[in-house]
């Protein structure tokens, strides 16, 4: 799809309402378990809209979301 013609989403209109109902319940569990800050819960939002857009997805769907904590949980190589 042209760059002109893909439909983009601002990081601002970010919310759990964007979350299919699968991602949402496991964006809960993350907090639960996770203990997101704020900060962190709105990274892992704009890394999930972000492979969701790479899909091509109007929807941020679970596997979105799991891939995007799966980040953030990556221990990093020295």
């Amino acid at each position: 799809m042209p760059p002109a013609e893909r439909e983009t989403h601002e990081d601002s209109r970010l919310s759990p309402e964007n979350l299919s109902a699968s991602a949402r319940q496991l964006l809960e569990l993350a907090v639960e378990k996770q203990a997101l800050t704020a900060r962190g819960f709105h990274r892992v939002l704009r890394v999930a809209r972000t492979i969701a857009n790479l899909a091509q997805s109007v929807t941020v769907d679970r596997p979105h979301l799991a891939e995007a904590l799966a980040y953030r949980t990556m221990p990093l190589l020295a």
